[in-house]
């Protein structure tokens, strides 16, 4: 059935404040790009944090489109039917439902959300859930799954219409469960629309986007959203309270299955231990003692496992399953990715671009090691500029030697982004600055002797570095490769 503009209004609800005439007209295409709209087109003029899609309506009613939806204070004069919302974001993810004909609705979610951990848990659930026989999407950061199908992820929750596109897609190819990331930007946009959630995860909560949150306690109160606002009505909070936000959280909330290592945990771990080579980890969960093995490296992977652990036995996955696609798991692309064998330089890519993630890799790898912990790192331009000299506190604390370089410089100077991090550093430990990532890289690697360890932070999975606007290839593994390569052959 062809839509009309009255589907769309009637979609927005609430957030509608006016209703014009003239809503009997087809609808070919719903965008908030302006540039992108064709004749037939409802165009949605979003007020964003760097431009505001206002501007652009003449554009697009220049341009074909049929109808507009805007914020405003009073309603505009076009020549086509317009009706002002009093929140555009959230209209946006409810048009975006419409126009995809409510997907959501055909298909269970597992929401997970934390500054740190969600993707190593999302991808460890997906294997789960898999496991007892679920036929399971994904969207997180590293990337889209839909079947066998892989998309690169622009983005940790994609944009409402990227979002409801991929699920409508996920339910023609027979998916029953999403394992959702869902990042702050997207619960503070509310990009998932009338989502509702069967799960949802709490990671841990640390000083991160703060560019965007202003203050701890309003980042707290937008991840509280997936568990006030976006939970169906038997859906179960799987929180982690050995993180004192998690903690707050657990006694905001009723009902919630609790995991970590705290005697109050419902899922709690007795006991863990970790190797260079993975960790296995002891737990109870209803008077039932289970341990399993992880492949996955650190007290901060051990809380990844008994989050997907803890998930999957409120989705009442038998223990048996969860053990063994646990062990079985491979990890996960650019988190604790480990490259080199015995008696080489141990290399380890990670994500780890907050200060508190950092601190995890590398208090975790630390202990590990035989011989010296190198870490190369940076931090992103453009971006919360408070955490670049506690990342370099964090890596003073445990490094033998730290190599300061670029991250994703973006607009900014990279140099005046290294003088950022600079101050942070401890004068006891050895340093060195090197702008250009790639011989930060090549330069680690090559000083490095037979069982030192060589963490590289910040990027992770990415496949470019962005400089100056522009994305250019670029792989912290390929490099790392590369480099590890020329290492063997020198030591021949």
């Amino acid at each position: 059935m062809t839509k009309t503009l009255q589907h769309y209004h009637d979609a927005c609800g609430r957030l509608a404040i006016d209703r014009p005439i003239g809503l009997d007209v087809p609808v070919a295409g719903l965008t908030n790009d302006s540039r992108l709209v064709k004749p037939g087109d409802l165009f949605v003029a979003i007020v964003g944090a760097s431009d505001d899609g206002r501007k652009y309506i003449a554009d697009a009613v220049a341009q074909g489109a049929c109808g507009v939806v805007h914020k405003a204070d009073a309603a505009l004069d076009l020549p086509v039917p317009s009706w002002r919302v009093s929140d555009d974001y959230m209209a946006l993810g409810r048009l975006a439902e419409c126009h995809y004909d409510q997907p959501a609705l055909k298909l269970r979610f597992a929401g997970i959300t934390g500054t740190n951990g969600k993707t190593t848990t999302a991808f460890l659930l997906r294997d789960i859930l898999r496991n007892a026989g679920q036929r399971t999407g994904l969207i997180g950061t590293v990337h889209y799954e839909i079947g066998d199908r892989e998309i690169t992820a622009d983005r940790t929750t994609p944009t409402p219409l990227e979002l409801q596109a991929l699920l409508a897609e996920m339910v023609v190819g027979g998916v029953g469960t999403v394992v959702m990331e869902v990042s702050s930007h997207a619960l503070w946009q509310r990009r998932m629309g009338t989502l509702l959630f069967d799960a949802g995860v709490f990671t841990n909560l640390s000083l991160d986007h703060l560019d965007y949150h202003p203050t701890m306690d309003d980042y707290f109160e937008t991840k509280k959203r997936l568990f006030t606002e976006y939970m169906t009505d038997s859906g179960t909070p799987v929180i982690n309270i050995d993180d004192a936000w998690g903690r707050r959280l657990a006694d905001d909330l009723s009902g919630a299955v609790t995991f970590g290592t705290a005697d109050a945990a419902a899922c709690r771990v007795i006991e863990h231990t970790s190797t260079l080579r993975g960790s296995e980890v002891t737990y109870t969960w209803q008077g039932v003692t289970q341990t399993m093995h992880s492949p996955l490296v650190g007290h901060f992977n051990v809380s990844n496992v008994m989050a997907a652990t803890a998930t999957a036995l409120a989705l009442e996955v038998p223990a048996s399953r969860i053990t063994a696609a646990v062990e079985a798991f491979d990890g996960v692309p650019g988190r604790m990715q480990s490259l080199g064998g015995a008696d080489e330089v141990n290399i380890i890519i990670d994500y780890a671009h907050t200060d508190d993630a950092l601190e995890n890799v590398l208090s975790a790898v630390k202990p590990l090691c035989e011989g010296r912990l190198i870490v190369v790192f940076g931090c992103g331009g453009d971006r919360d500029r408070s955490k670049r000299p506690r990342m370099a506190e964090a890596a003073s604390r445990w490094s033998d030697l730290v190599i300061v370089t670029s991250d994703n410089p973006r607009s900014e100077d990279p140099q005046a982004v290294i003088g950022d991090i600079l101050p942070g550093l401890s004068p006891a430990v050895a340093f060195e600055s090197i702008i250009d990532r790639r011989a930060a890289i090549a330069g680690a690697i090559s000083e490095a002797g037979p069982n030192d360890t060589i963490v590289i932070a910040g990027k992770g999975h990415e496949a470019y570095q962005e400089i100056g606007g522009e994305k250019h290839p670029f792989s912290d593994v390929e490099e790392a490769q590369n480099a590890l390569t020329a290492w063997r052959t020198s030591k021949r």
